[in-house]
């Protein structure tokens, strides 16, 4: 299941400093925002397995930037909190499932923005590393 996401605002960015009622009303709108995409795009059988269980969610991050400045990868992680929230919520999962698997850059586009690409099942190499037991 992939969903794209617009790039997150500026205020939600841990670097920027916003006011806290400032950076709260732009966590609730990426919030409902995540949640709305993540209702509109149907799960497939194989995704559909994770409404019934407590197993973690892998993840990834699929990055394209607005220009070719060096970004911060954990702040961006940081600013998309509010979109994964969004989308658990959208799923109707505990947001504290997910596990972030890993980030994949692609070049600069106009707009910019951050596909969140859930993954049916880890991938084995992860599995033998954890002994199966994530």
């Amino acid at each position: 299941m992939r969903i794209k996401c617009n790039w997150p605002d500026r205020e939600l960015f841990p670097n920027a400093r916003a006011f806290r009622l400032v950076k709260a009303k732009y966590a609730r709108m990426a919030r409902k925002k995540a949640a709305y995409a993540a209702q509109a795009v149907p799960l497939t059988l194989n995704e559909s397995h994770w409404l019934g269980t407590e197993e973690p969610i892998p993840y990834g991050l699929v990055i394209q930037p607005r220009d070719k400045r060096r970004r911060d990868e954990d702040n961006i992680i940081a600013a998309m909190k509010s979109t994964l929230d969004g989308i658990a919520e959208g799923l109707g999962v505990n947001d504290s499932r997910f596990r972030l698997m890993w980030v994949q850059w692609l070049p600069p586009a106009k707009p910019p923005s951050i596909t969140v690409a859930l993954l049916e099942r880890p991938p084995e190499a992860l599995m033998e590393v954890f002994d199966g037991k994530l």
